[in-house]
Order: C-alpha cells, then structure tokens, then sequence
C-alpha cells in the first residue's frame, strides 16, 4: 500500500508541474487549428454563392462533368470536407481580392496564410516535444510532411511556382484555385483530429484546476445568402480562360503535327 501511495503521489506532482506546460502547448495547437479553419469558414463566404443561381449550377457541372456542392457547412466537420474544400476551389477566383488589410490578391494571401500556419506548427513541434501525447505531435507532424496540408510539395506554395512556370512557359490557365491546387480528404481530416483533440484537452485541464482557457472552435458562423459573393470567379471570365487554353491546345497539337510531318 505504501507503494502504491508514493506511486501516487508523485504522479499527482508530476501532473501539478506540467500542467502549465500542458496549457501552453493547448494553446498553440488551439489557434493553429482555429486558424485554418477561420480561413477556410472566411473563403467560404467570399466565394461560394449560397444559394447559386440555376445557371451557375448548370454551368459549373457542364465544366466538370459532376455536380459542384451546393450544401452550406452548418459544422467544423462539414467545413472541412472535400465537398466544401471542392466547392471553394472551383468558385475562387485567384485574381480578386479576399477582405484583408492590405489589400491583395488570393495569389498572394493564399502562400501567406499557409506559410503562417506551417510556421505555427513548426513551433509547435520545436516547443512541445514530450508534452503533447505522441499521436498528437505526428499529427502535427503531418500537416507539414508527406501529402499534409501545409507542405511546400503539395501546399498553396506551389501556386505561386505553377504561375510563375506557365508566364514562363506562355501557357494559359483558369484563374479559379481548382486549376492550381488540391488535397485530400485525409489531410483535411488531421485539422479536424487536432481540433477535437483541443476539445477534449480543454476539459481536462479544467477538470485539474487550469482557468482562463480560450475555447477551440466548437462552431462556425452561421452563412448569409448571398448569390454573387465578391470573390467568386464569375462564368464569362472563366469561358474566355478556357477559350485561351483551348487556343493555346490546338495551337500545340498543330506545331506537333507539323513538326512530325516534318520529319
């Protein structure tokens, strides 16, 4: 018995020393996550139109041969979905301007938020190691490696290299994020993991005695309608960018051919 009280009791001391350390890296993971997903929430209301007229719909599904989603996110779990992440993507239009302070286009806003965000969880990953449980520093870890969300080989940093390559190049491409980036559903859901991580270490830390903790995202706002949002690609500018793509196609296969009969 004695034992097992000093077992105990050091395990309650350990607990007391560490709960500060614990609340600090609560808070870094806490706005991480609540970062995205503000960013997301924000994107989604400057450029999907909620309800989408008729024609956009009609439009939108001849452009890629599926149904675009026309739900609007009521949680954090719907805002990080691939449909919801698809629908952003295909009605954002690069060259408008998001509302931010001071002002300039998704093509420079997109690379600056994810750079903010890597660097947020490389702090996390340099400060809190052996205070997060395990699985929580790699899903840390993942958001900024492999196929994660934030890393440079699959992240909204490529953007900025595939512009620059195509004005290199002369290659024309619509100017919606659809042509310029992708992920999956597996990095989307290591946000949500973070999150409902925060969630729980929230009550936890309370339950020890921890006060004036900030609360993780437990919602998002609630989404006005609105069918022509500012920053949605409108129809007619992206016709007039697949019409330039197709010139430029057609153009190329005609210099192939040519050069082949050449030869």
């Amino acid at each position: 018995m004695t034992v097992v009280f000093v077992d105990q009791l050091i395990r309650q001391q350990e607990l007391r020393r560490t709960l500060p350390l614990q609340a600090a890296a609560y808070e870094d993971v806490r706005m991480l996550t609540t970062r995205i997903i503000q960013f997301w929430e924000s994107a989604f209301a400057q450029t999907v139109p909620r309800p989408a007229p008729s024609e956009i719909i009609q439009f939108w599904e001849n452009v890629y041969k599926k149904p675009v989603s026309q739900s609007v996110p009521l949680t954090v779990n719907q805002l990080l979905s691939l449909e919801t992440i698809d629908a952003i993507k295909t009605y954002l239009d690069l060259d408008s301007q998001p509302s931010v302070a001071p002002p300039r286009t998704w093509w420079e806003w997109l690379p600056e938020q994810e750079q903010e965000f890597r660097t947020r969880a490389e702090r996390i990953l340099e400060r809190h190691t052996g205070i997060i449980e395990p699985q929580v520093y790699a899903l840390v870890h993942q958001l900024i490696s492999g196929s994660g969300l934030l890393h440079p080989d699959t992240g909204m940093q490529l953007i900025k290299a595939i512009k620059q390559s195509d004005q290199q190049e002369g290659l024309p491409r619509t100017h919606n994020l659809a042509s310029y980036w992708g992920t999956t559903t597996e990095a989307l859901n290591t946000v949500i993991k973070l999150n409902e991580w925060c969630i729980e270490k929230k009550r936890f830390l309370e339950k020890q005695g921890m006060s004036g903790l900030l609360n993780p995202a437990l919602t998002i706002n609630t989404f006005n309608e609105n069918s022509s949002p500012k920053c949605m690609i409108v129809p007619n500018r992206f016709v007039q960018q697949c019409l330039a793509v197709q010139a430029y196609r057609e153009q190329l296969a005609e210099q192939t051919q040519q050069s082949n009969t050449g030869m």
